[in-house]
């Protein structure tokens, strides 16, 4: 990878104390790197079979449920802390939707301090 003038000399990258933090996160880069390119083959496959209702149908439900799966998986990375070791194995699992309903009871609001 290059950097383009006036930019490179100021560019760090590649030096060990940045690849060491790099390494540290890695799951979590490569999973926001998988959600990027599931997305990314949604989006081609939607221009390929544009002519088609009802596969554009399937692909904008696919991408509806994987937006949501991004969106639980960071709600839940931020709240993690917070929640009782007990049930944060039924949280992370999806058992527990995030919808007033499900965190309405003052047990479950406990559940998660």
């Amino acid at each position: 990878m290059t950097f383009r003038y006036p930019f490179a000399p100021y560019m760090m990258f590649g030096n060990p104390s940045l690849q060491a933090v790099y390494r540290a996160r890695y799951a979590k880069v490569r999973d926001v790197r998988q959600d990027f390119l599931r997305i990314n083959q949604i989006h081609r496959w939607m221009e390929e079979f544009s002519a088609v209702p009802r596969c554009l149908e399937l692909l904008e439900d696919l991408l509806q449920q994987l937006c949501l799966c991004i969106f639980r998986k960071d709600v839940f990375t931020h709240v993690q802390h917070l929640l009782r070791p007990e049930h944060a194995a039924r949280s992370l699992a999806g058992e527990v939707p995030l919808c007033w309903s499900s965190v309405e009871p003052i047990d479950t609001l406990y559940a998660w301090l």
